[in-house]
């Protein structure tokens, strides 16, 4: 399920109520997907129990500077 701003809007107005500019409403859909897309890839590299930083590890050894 991609990440869309319609899907921020109604999250920040039913849980954190944080003032959001339309320009940071249309960002967050971005960088969320990018989130999730490498979370998505290195999922098959890590255990489901493995230390919460080793995740953290990983995607900053797969971390492509662009």
């Amino acid at each position: 399920m991609a990440v869309t701003e319609a899907l921020v809007r109604a999250q920040n107005a039913a849980l954190a109520q944080i003032p959001l500019t339309d320009l940071r409403a249309a960002e967050l859909p971005v960088e969320l997907n990018q989130l999730a897309a490498a979370a998505e890839a290195v999922r098959s590299l890590l255990q489901f129990d493995a230390e919460p930083a080793d995740f953290v590890r990983t995607l900053h050894a797969l971390a492509v500077d662009e």
